[in-house]
């Protein structure tokens, strides 16, 4: 778990799946990333993707998700897309 006293990260590898979520109002979330980021390569899996079997610690209703993320596909099709 991170630290709310900022003094720890997590290194995510390019390429390597990630995600997060807070518990918290006031959170802030800084990515350092080795590229500059471009739109139109944009991709990922979407929060609630059936395979992943993760059990969120929210309720659905409680989750703010952008719209860019509510329109990941799922692991399986993003692997059939992009080979």
């Amino acid at each position: 778990m991170l630290s709310p006293r900022g003094d720890n990260g997590l290194f995510v590898p390019s390429g390597f799946a990630h995600g997060c979520l807070t518990l918290s109002n006031e959170s802030h979330v800084l990515i350092d990333t080795d590229n500059y980021y471009v739109s139109e390569h944009g991709t990922g899996i979407v929060w609630d993707d059936p395979g992943s079997n993760i059990e969120w610690a929210l309720s659905v209703g409680d989750l703010i998700i952008s719209s860019v993320h509510k329109g990941y596909s799922s692991f399986e099709k993003l692997k059939t897309t992009n080979g």
